[in-house]
């Protein structure tokens, strides 16, 4: 079979909480590192299925559910290729400059289950050298079924950005998020770090080496990882019970929504006030 654009990842995930209580966990993990444009090459593999079941499955309706009409367009059939979505979407974020390449790294379906705490999206755009990487967007999931996204223009020494979603009860609401990420080549680098008011809280770091993708290496990753996604959401909330006993401050969603909500209105109210 000829070499295809899309590969997997074998690595780690370490996360490191520092503040008000030590805790810290390492996982070998394997992630997908899929072309999107070029999805039609996995038709060659048997143990990987696009948009319909399999016992490794990519499907466009798991992603980009922050878009507006994406749940209506997922109900009525009629939902455009995830790479077609994200490029209309981005077209005035991105100052209208040309998107050549998209490459998500992301959990795939597992036997038909799959929870991704995020998604990256690669974006790259033409160059003198060919292509250069632009931006990326990162996608967040809560396991109360929603997504935020972050757009990350510099890559490699992004300033911190407002959390501005619930993504963990031991994470207030004023958080903000710092990512590192480096173009994924033989090795996959991404850094996440959670601070409040200028302190590291919670660091998160995801490393892996790529693989071709080929069924035998689809079978060595069902084997060495079983229910590998089905562990990801289990592991979340055993992490989070160690972090209950250990008496970590709990926030709850429902006071976190709000004072999110009430800090992005002082926000606009300001900007107004300003612009007037």
């Amino acid at each position: 079979m000829q070499s295809l654009h899309s590969a997997l990842y074998r690595g780690r995930i370490v996360h490191v909480r520092r503040v008000p209580r030590l805790n810290q966990f390492r996982y070998r993990m394997f992630l997908f590192a899929l072309d999107l444009d070029r999805l039609d090459e996995l038709s060659a593999l048997r143990l990987l299925r696009v948009n319909e079941p399999g016992i490794f499955s990519f499907h466009d309706r798991d992603h980009l559910k922050f878009m507006p009409g994406s749940n209506r367009e997922r109900r009525s059939g009629q939902r455009s290729t995830t790479a077609d979505s994200l490029r209309e979407h981005l077209k005035s974020e991105l100052g209208g400059a040309e998107v050549s390449r998209i490459i998500l790294v992301s959990n795939l379906r597992m036997l038909g289950y799959v929870f991704n705490p995020v998604s990256f999206y690669y974006l790259y755009t033409p160059s003198r050298r060919g292509e250069e990487l632009c931006a990326v967007l990162a996608e967040v999931n809560n396991t109360f079924g929603e997504q935020k996204h972050y757009l990350i223009r510099n890559t490699a020494n992004r300033p911190p950005t407002k959390k501005s979603f619930y993504i963990s009860p031991f994470i207030s609401h004023d958080a903000d998020f710092q990512f590192l990420l480096k173009a994924p080549d033989e090795n996959l680098f991404v850094r996440i770090d959670s601070t409040v008011k200028g302190e590291l809280q919670l660091r998160a770091v995801v490393s892996g080496r790529r693989s071709a993708i080929s069924d035998a290496e689809l079978a060595r990753c069902l084997f060495r990882y079983p229910l590998y996604t089905l562990m990801v959401i289990v592991l979340i909330h055993w992490q989070a019970m160690k972090l209950f006993i250990k008496r970590v401050p709990f926030f709850s969603k429902a006071d976190t929504d709000k004072k999110i909500t009430e800090s992005l209105h002082s926000e606009k109210r300001g900007a107004d006030a300003y612009n007037t």
